[in-house]
């Protein structure tokens, strides 16, 4: 840039270096916590930003350290405070300019994430279910965001809450695309139930359950890597360590191979016990709980807790193989698993339904949603059509003088309240003592017989 200064009988001319760029993320953080330090000093702490200071050196922290998903946890915690102040009624400024100036970086950083990940000839590709719902997202920021009257709502002192719900959805979109290149995520850990030679399938599991173990080591290792930052003053970073002592003690009884015949059958197969395979979905439950604590500290836990229900839904699968093997498959207690075993699958399967509450509102009133329950009544279930590469599943439903099908909202993967839920422990247990313990009497037993079973609650009696 060049600047000419005149007066009446002399000119000077001056050239300035400028640096035009966009603002970085970690900057726009910073400028937010300038801008409420001036104003406190300015007029006194009168509207709610109470730990507002704390969040904007965790969300700088996150920077920092690449760890985008604390940083986004962190920006929840001070939109709270911001947007509180902004929807004060004559509040001196507000602070639409900022939120503004969040929403756009927001939708900046996530729409470069998914860029780089379809310009990658070796990603996941535009199809795979956690783009597409990837998309789906990125897609309700750029809508928000681009709404005709957002930033003139902002700069006037209104739609703070607006800035929330595009928060949210960068939240579920940064999600979705780390999910497509996790490498928990691109293992195979089915196993063919289809195939009714259950010594046979279950062998042919060892080979998912080998590539398993580097995944979860490194999954360990990040834990460990996260607990040590900044020489310990992560935030979490104490229940981190924590989680990563109860992950050791999984991945220790994770690394012995698999199989139906370990402890009865003739082959006297060198495998893990029915026993051990129980202490390590239990532990795997505690974990669970010991993430959602991190969680709350602002520790970004949910790759993490992904990965572990994915694990845990691949153990449980080999343990009611064992079940089933044990016991016949019309055993009660197989097909009580069976049953519970389902809910936790389709928690974390989630096929045929829609991404979110905007596309179910789009399909909701399609002709083809009307169609698919013509000939059913009201709380049958439906499916209809293809929406964005998915087909829809549902319930029928009254819908003024028709009966249509209410499309099924994808929820998350990682499925957590399943695999911390204590009928889901209970049921795990019961059929260890019922069926694989030879000789333990009763279905009202509380806990196993053998006394080293450790985490087991304090409730668990058969209903």
């Amino acid at each position: 840039m060049t600047l000419r200064v005149r007066d009446s009988d002399s000119v000077a001319v001056f050239e300035l270096p400028v640096e035009v760029r966009e603002m970085t993320l970690a900057e726009v953080i910073a400028w937010k916590d300038t801008e409420v330090t001036a104003r406190e000093e300015a007029n006194g702490v009168n509207f709610d930003l109470r730990n507002f200071h704390d969040q904007a050196d965790q969300g700088l922290f996150g920077e920092r350290n690449r760890l985008r998903g604390n940083t986004l946890l962190a920006i929840d915690r001070m939109l709270i405070g911001m947007i509180s102040a902004h929807n004060v009624p004559n509040a001196e400024g507000g602070f639409g300019l900022q939120l503004w100036a969040m929403s756009r970086q927001l939708l900046r950083e996530v729409s470069r994430q998914q860029a780089r990940l379809l310009n990658d000839e070796n990603g996941p590709g535009p199809d795979t279910d956690e783009m597409r719902r990837a998309r789906s997202y990125v897609e309700r920021v750029e809508d928000l965001f681009e709404a005709d009257d957002f930033e003139a709502s902002l700069l006037n002192g209104d739609n703070a809450n607006g800035v929330q719900l595009l928060h949210a959805a960068a939240v579920e979109a940064y999600y979705w695309l780390s999910e497509a290149e996790s490498p928990c995520n691109l293992i195979d850990l089915s196993i063919d139930r289809n195939n009714p030679d259950l010594v046979q399938r279950t062998a042919e599991a060892n080979d998912n359950n080998d590539a398993l173990t580097p995944v979860l080591a490194g999954m360990l290792a990040d834990m460990n890597r996260y607990a040590g930052l900044e020489a310990g003053a992560a935030p979490g970073a104490d229940d981190v360590t924590v989680a990563a002592e109860e992950f050791d003690f999984i991945l220790d009884l994770q690394q012995i191979d698999v199989g139906v015949e370990c402890q009865n059958g003739e082959a006297g197969d060198d495998c893990i016990s029915d026993l051990d395979a129980l202490r390590l979905e239990l532990k795997g439950m505690d974990l669970a709980d010991s993430l959602d604590v991190a969680a709350s500290r602002g520790v970004w836990t949910r790759g993490w807790q992904s990965c572990l229900v994915n694990t845990l839904k691949f153990r449980i699968e080999l343990s009611v193989s064992r079940l089933a093997f044990v016991c016949g498959n019309f055993n009660q207690h197989h097909l009580q698993a069976r049953e519970k075993q389902a809910i936790g699958e389709y928690l974390v399967e989630e096929r045929g339904c829609a991404l979110n509450d905007d596309q179910a509102r789009s399909v909701r009133g399609t002709p083809a949603a009307a169609a698919a329950c013509a000939n059913l009544g009201a709380g049958d279930g439906c499916s209809f059509g293809e929406v964005d590469g998915i087909r829809i599943d549902g319930k029928c439903v009254v819908d003024g003088p028709e009966t249509s099908c209410e499309p099924r909202i994808c929820s998350d993967p990682a499925a957590l309240d399943y695999y911390k839920d204590e009928a889901t422990r209970c049921f795990l247990i019961e059929a260890y003592n019922e069926c694989l313990v030879p000789g333990v009497p009763g279905v009202n037993d509380v806990y196993p017989v053998d006394a080293q079973l450790d985490a087991v609650p304090a409730q668990c009696v058969a209903e």
